[in-house]
């Protein structure tokens, strides 16, 4: 909240490695909002909904194995990665591989 307040960048991004927002921009303008439609219309159960399920869960697992994969470069550059990116990358991989099998064994 401070960085509301201030107007100036979080102190987390002065760790980052990226000096372009080009993810950060994808991830809120599109995987976010992608996610919310999937869960609301699944949730309804309207065919749009599993249609977008499907796009959702594929993110999920490629991108988890994906921020594995950077992690484990950046690590080799010798560039600091924080321990809750492996967190967050091994539980994507995890969450979205279950997802994705549990969805694709109730699809008939």
């Amino acid at each position: 909240m401070p960085s509301l307040v201030t107007g100036a960048p979080p102190a987390l991004l002065n760790d980052t490695v990226t000096q372009s927002p080009v993810v950060q921009a994808m991830d809120l303008g599109i995987i976010v909002p992608l996610s919310a439609v999937a869960g609301v219309t699944l949730w309804r159960g309207r065919g749009l909904g599993y249609l977008l399920a499907g796009l959702v869960l594929t993110k999920a697992i490629t991108m988890g194995p994906a921020l594995i994969s950077m992690g484990v470069f950046l690590t080799a550059a010798g560039m600091p990665v924080a321990p809750p990116m492996w967190v967050f990358a091994v539980l994507v991989t995890i969450l979205g591989a279950y997802f994705a099998w549990r969805y694709l064994t109730a699809l008939r």
